[in-house]
């Protein structure tokens, strides 16, 4: 009994297409195995480039994602409670205040009526020629009037001229001109001199 050749018959019954195949067991598997292969590597290799793709995509996300630092509001939701909730801090919440506004200050002195120095120059000092000037201090209310008894700042290095300015200054209580700030009446302490001289 002689052996024929296995013969190609196109179009013949291939379980992979319509395309010419060999009769015989043998020869139709080993055709399968030889291309099936071909497919899984191409099913691999694009479930592998998806994969990938998807890895590079999430981690760009994540990197982007804080730096959007978005300004959301939700209702309810206080900056304390951010950081518990897994949000970043919302941005501004270390913004210096404003700087207050400039008031516009103007020292108050004495004012009309104020008394003069000739009438509380003491006779004693008269006589011996003493002249000099004292600084006191005084606290004035908006009327101008005094609010306590005036101090001593600075003597004039003769105690009876000391004690002279101090008389006047209290005397001139309701005739200080009173600090303002915007043009306002405001209460506030300021030291002023007096001088007493016999030149003039």
């Amino acid at each position: 009994m002689s052996t024929m050749p296995d013969e190609v018959v196109a179009g013949g019954g291939s379980p992979f297409g319509g395309g010419p195949s060999r009769r015989g067991g043998a020869r139709v598997l080993e055709a399968a195995f030889l291309r099936e292969p071909r497919r899984h590597h191409q099913v691999i290799f694009w479930c592998a480039v998806a994969w990938i793709s998807a890895v590079v995509f999430a981690a760009l996300f994540a990197n982007l994602l804080p730096l959007a630092r978005y300004d959301v509001i939700i209702p309810g939701l206080k900056p304390s409670m951010a950081p518990h909730l897994g949000f970043p801090e919302p941005l501004g919440t270390d913004v210096p205040p404003l700087p207050p506004a400039k008031v516009n200050r103007v020292l108050g002195e004495p004012g009309k009526g104020f008394p003069n120095t000739a009438d509380f120059y003491p006779s004693a000092s008269i006589r011996l020629d003493e002249m000099g000037v004292v600084v006191v201090r005084g606290c004035v209310d908006s009327t101008g009037r005094l609010t306590s008894d005036p101090t001593l700042v600075q003597s004039s290095g003769k105690p009876r001229l000391d004690d002279a300015a101090l008389k006047l200054a209290r005397a001139g209580s309701g005739h200080y001109r009173a600090t303002t700030e915007d043009g306002k009446p405001v209460s506030s302490c300021y030291a002023f001199g007096i001088r007493f001289d016999l030149r003039n």
